[in-house]
């Protein structure tokens, strides 16, 4: 009898300690899987605001290829996933919660020429020396297709498989780098680089995608950091909205 309440004992404890961390009060842990280009800074600023409501909860930040986050996410081992939606599976099991439309530009530092431009076509760029994703990344492997299709020619001066490689290249003013506007949200922000749109080009946007098994129980603390991704996508989504289309504002 003594062992059947001690076991129910711990059983109970166990039971209170998991509905803690569902209620989010006492802890728990909140996992995510996200490529690069957000695990910059955008993440970090997520994190920063969410862990003032969440204090004593723990967050696990892992960054992998889309492909990875996609299978991750679709096997149940994160509470959510930030990928591509060009790379997401037929699955009743994941739902695409919100996308964020990020295109792909020239990245160059404010004392560039271009800098002051709102676009740009690829051949203003010909004889500049550039810095290129590698197709290992999404975004490297988005250009080289498009470039394919336009029958366009670029020979870079750099390539590289990180894009945090790239904008320390491009901050010591080795080039001009193509990559997305996601991928400097927060250096445009803060005047440190300047995005410039590549107009006529075949090259497409990429699409990125905040993803959730729908099988899986979310903690309040993993909600509320899901809820405030999807705002700020959302957000981020409006305003380029709005730059793009500067005359429909009153």
């Amino acid at each position: 009898m003594l062992a059947t309440i001690r076991g129910g004992k711990r059983d109970f404890e166990a039971f209170q300690v998991r509905l803690s961390a569902l209620s989010g009060l006492h802890g728990g842990l909140v996992t995510m899987a996200v490529v690069e280009a957000v695990s910059d800074r955008f993440i970090p600023d997520i994190l920063s605001e969410i862990s003032k409501d969440y204090p004593r909860v723990e967050f696990s930040v892992k960054t992998m290829d889309f492909k990875s986050i996609w299978q991750s996410v679709s096997r149940n081992e994160v509470d959510f996933g930030i990928s591509l939606l060009d790379s997401e599976k037929s699955s009743r099991r994941v739902r695409v919660v919100s996308t964020l439309q990020a295109p792909i530009g020239f990245v160059v530092r404010p004392d560039h020429p271009l800098a002051a431009w709102k676009e740009a076509r690829l051949t203003h760029v010909l004889g500049s020396r550039l810095i290129v994703p590698d197709a290992t990344l999404a975004v490297g492997a988005a250009i080289r297709e498009g470039l394919l299709t336009q029958n366009v020619e670029i020979k870079p001066a750099f390539s590289c498989n990180r894009i945090v490689s790239i904008k320390a290249l491009v901050r010591s003013g080795l080039g001009v780098a193509l990559l997305t506007q996601a991928d400097v949200i927060d250096e445009e922000k803060s005047g440190e680089l300047c995005f410039v749109r590549i107009t006529q080009s075949d090259i497409k946007p990429l699409c990125f995608a905040l993803t959730h098994n729908i099988q899986r129980q979310l903690s309040a603390a993993a909600h509320a950091t899901l809820d405030l991704i999807s705002r700020n996508f959302h957000a981020l989504s409006m305003a380029d909205a709005a730059s793009s289309h500067p005359d429909t504002m009153t």
